[in-house]
């Protein structure tokens, strides 16, 4: 199998960045405990990833967290008007031995916390331009934040776990040539790179078992020869490409995410049609209370994790899936709930028909929970849950309400006046091309 949805089968490009970073930064092979690696966009998301391993009985001396800078240079002012492509890039990187493969592939598969195959891509770029043969260490890089391991996962502050002492990089094989999607790629610029070389600077620091002054280094990697000015003048792909929106300035990131959220506040929050329950439930909506998250998987991950610090007495509470939902939503109840290794963190209600409406009631009269999921229709089946009903069992029980509308999609459907949260995967719908992932979650 070549191909596959990317939670389900890694990127080529993501599989060869572990691969060159764990030749990179891990430990020597001894008896066959041979370091690999996973890559994430930003350090919460590691070390959640961290967490996750070491809580399934892996040593936590053999998982290490490396935070590593890159930086694509280019002289004075020929760096102006490339946009994204010569913007530092920040990867964070969790070592672990290879027997500890499989528990990691979990949390990426189910969280969609991984880094992207286009952020891959993008990185093997800058990282085979750099001469991987020189490594230097300074000690005035900075740190990762190094503490226990602990199971109070808060929505703002994430707790790191204790990693191995080792900060010594090994300086690995340079990564195997890829190339990134051409739909999208500009092809002078892209010419212009190929006969030239930039460099990259990158800082890793590795958490160190100590909970007061762990160690730090940093990796600089030097450049081959001086980069070569590219012929802007000639770059019609990349002209064509921001005039009409498809590859915008990295400075104008916020704004996009902003221009997004008011799309998606503007019409979940339009009022005709609506019936005097919803004028009460989901008036209002502005893009405050709209989040994006970078696939609609990860936007229900963290759904669960605001609940339970939302609810904080219900934090130790299971959750509840009504019909048969998308399999990793499921999963995220189970492995992230209050007892994982029992495998009974959460109820399940399979069928979503009228006896499990009976049945559901029954099970929260005796118990409180933290919050019922479920899909409005399913996927794939594309049953319609009862909301208004859904809606009275949960305020009977105190729990909240989590609806995932992606099928039916907030341009057709209004679920918010029954819902306490409204998650969805923009993947589905905000791009005729299929080329970009993106979640939201709607409060």
């Amino acid at each position: 199998m070549k191909s596959g949805y990317p939670r389900f089968k890694i990127h080529p490009d993501c599989a060869a960045l572990f691969k060159a970073l764990a030749a990179r930064y891990g430990w020597p092979v001894e008896a066959g405990d041979a370091a690999t690696s996973m890559a994430f966009p930003n350090r919460a998301a590691a070390e959640r990833c961290v967490e996750f391993v070491v809580a399934r009985d892996v040593d936590a001396a053999s998982v290490r967290l490396e935070a590593l800078r890159l930086v694509p240079q280019q002289p004075g002012a020929e760096a102006a008007g490339r946009g994204m492509l010569d913007a530092p890039v920040d990867v964070y990187t969790v070592l672990f031995p290879a027997a500890a493969a499989p528990i990691a592939k979990q949390f990426w598969q189910h969280t969609g916390e991984g880094i992207s195959s286009r952020l891959a891509s993008h990185i093997l770029e800058i990282l085979r331009s750099a001469d991987t043969a020189s490594i230097g260490v300074n000690t005035s890089a900075s740190s990762n934040t190094s503490a226990n391991v602990s199971s109070n996962v808060s929505a703002n502050t994430n707790t790191s776990a204790n990693a191995s002492a080792n900060t010594s990089a090994s300086a690995g094989p340079a990564p195997p040539a890829t190339r990134r999607p051409g739909y999208h790629r500009r092809p002078t610029v892209a010419a212009a790179a190929a006969s030239s070389t930039s460099s990259a600077t990158s800082t890793a620091s590795a958490s160190t078992p100590s909970q007061t002054s762990p160690q730090t280094s940093s990796q600089t990697v030097s450049p081959h020869a001086a980069a070569q000015q590219p012929d802007a003048s000639s770059d019609v792909g990349t002209f064509i490409e921001e005039r009409f929106g498809r590859n915008i300035s990295i400075g104008l990131a916020e704004d996009a995410k902003l221009a997004i959220r008011r799309r998606i506040a503007g019409i979940i929050g339009r009022a005709d049609g609506q019936h005097d329950e919803q004028q009460l439930r989901g008036a209002g909506v502005s893009e405050r209370d709209v989040w994006l998250y970078p696939c609609g998987m990860n936007a229900i991950y963290h759904a669960h994790r605001i609940l339970k610090r939302a609810l904080g007495d219900r934090s130790a509470a299971r959750g509840v899936v009504f019909g048969f939902v998308y399999t990793d939503t499921l999963k995220v109840l189970e492995k992230f709930g209050p007892q994982p290794a029992a495998g009974n963190s959460a109820m399940f209600f399979g069928h979503g028909d009228g006896a499990d409406y009976d049945a559901l009631e029954a099970a929260l009269a005796a118990e409180r929970v933290l919050a019922i999921f479920t899909e409005c229709p399913s996927n794939p089946l594309l049953k319609t849950a009862d909301l208004a009903r859904l809606r009275r069992i949960a305020d009977a029980n105190g729990c909240a309400l989590v609806v995932d509308e992606t099928l039916g999609n907030f341009s057709n459907i209004n679920v918010l006046p029954y819902a306490d949260v409204v998650v969805s995967s923009l993947t589905k719908v905000f791009s005729g091309d299929s080329n970009v992932m993106g979640g939201s979650l709607v409060v």
